[in-house]
Parts: C-alpha cells; sequence; structure tokens
C-alpha cells in the first residue's frame, strides 16, 4: 500500500506541549503535541492487496491561524514561529515483513525519497529503525520525514513526522519524546479515549 505524507507548512525549533493519544482500536498509544487537530484514520478492509494493510492510524496537524490572529484582523501574520510540523502514527499488518527494513520500506521505496540516516533507535521499551529521509512532492515541494519503524507480533507501526527539508536537528529532540512515549499496548478502560492530557 502507499501511504503520503503532507507537509503542511514549515516549522522548527517551536515549543510543544505533548499529551498522550490512545487509538480507539487498542492498537497502540503515544504523546502528541497537544494543541494539533488530530483525525483517526480507519483501517483498510475489503480490499485486494498483498501488501500490508492500515489497521489503524492518526493524523496530528497543528491548527491553522486564523485571519483574526493577524494584526488588526486585516490577514497580517502575527511574528513568531508558527508550528507546522505534521506527526502521523500507522499500524500495518505485518505478517508479510522480516524486520524492521521489510516495513521501512512502505516508504522509502517510493519515488523521489532520499534516505539521510538510518540507524537502531528506542521505540517505547524496544529497539526498532530509525530513517531520516528528505522527499519532494509532485508539485516541486521539498521537506523531510523522519519515521521511527518497529514489528511487534503481527502488527507493524510506523511513526512518522514531517517538517521543512533540512530541520531534522531542531525536530529531534521532539521525535524522540513521541518514541520514547510509544506503547502497542492501550488497556481496555481507556481503549475508546482518543486524547488524554499527560
Amino acid at each position: 500500500m502507499a501511504v503520503a505524507l503532507a507537509l503542511t507548512a514549515c516549522g522548527g525549533g517551536v515549543h510543544r506541549e505533548f499529551a498522550r493519544y490512545y487509538d480507539p482500536s487498542g492498537l497502540f498509544s503515544a504523546v502528541l503535541p497537544r494543541d494539533n487537530q488530530v483525525r483517526v484514520l480507519p483501517p483498510e478492509e475489503g480490499r485486494d492487496q498483498t501488501g500490508p494493510q492500515l489497521l489503524s492510524g492518526v493524523q496530528s496537524v497543528p491548527v491553522p491561524p486564523s485571519p483574526a490572529q493577524g494584526l488588526g484582523g486585516i490577514g497580517v501574520e502575527p511574528l513568531g514561529t508558527q508550528d507546522r510540523t505534521a506527526y502521523y502514527v500507522f499500524a500495518f499488518t505485518a505478517d508479510l515483513l522480516q524486520d524492521e527494513e521489510d516495513l521501512a520500506r512502505i516508504y522509502t521505496s517510493q519515488p523521489g525519497v532520499d534516505v539521510k540516516v538510518q540507524e537502531p533507535v528506542r521505540i517505547g521499551d524496544e529497539t526498532g529503525l530509525l530513517v531520516v529521509a528528505d522527499s519532494e512532492t509532485q508539485g516541486g515541494v521539498r521537506f523531510s520525514v523522519a519515521s521511527g519503524f518497529l514489528l511487534a507480533g503481527d502488527v507493524g507501526y510506523w511513526i512518522a513526522a514531517a517538517f521543512p527539508a533540512g530541520q531534522w536537528e531542531a525536530e529531534r529532540e521532539d521525535f524522540l519524546k513521541v518514541l520514547a512515549s510509544f506503547r502497542t499496548e492501550v488497556p481496555p478502560a481507556v481503549s475508546a479515549i482518543p486524547v488524554e492530557g499527560s
């Protein structure tokens, strides 16, 4: 299956507060930026596919600034840095995957992806694979994606952040915080709660 990551705009070096997100399907939880808009990604059903299929996921993107936030309501952007980094978590079927590198190819095999970093990384209490790559949209907009890949039984996880090209060092600390917070099990009592403060 092909998964497209959309860069919403530029941003780096932004202070973020985090809150824990619980997947409604009970497949994972992780901290994500508290003020972001969260959209649950539904599973793929009834599709004839030979590769990994999406079981559940979440998209977490910053709230776009309102024109009223501009100077005098005339649309002039306020001074300061606007956070526009988008976070994603995907849970896939993994019965055909041997290791995290197989899972990473869901992204790295796409046209225009240029891998810059590939190394082991801690994801929660497990060892996963960190991949940082540059990419380009069909419209020519270049961006970077930091990804953490983890296999846990018959489920594969892809945790990602999309941000402006060349901003990995500015985004590293927050992304590693998300990876460190990741859990592959959600207690049944909270499985229906999408977001909770941490």
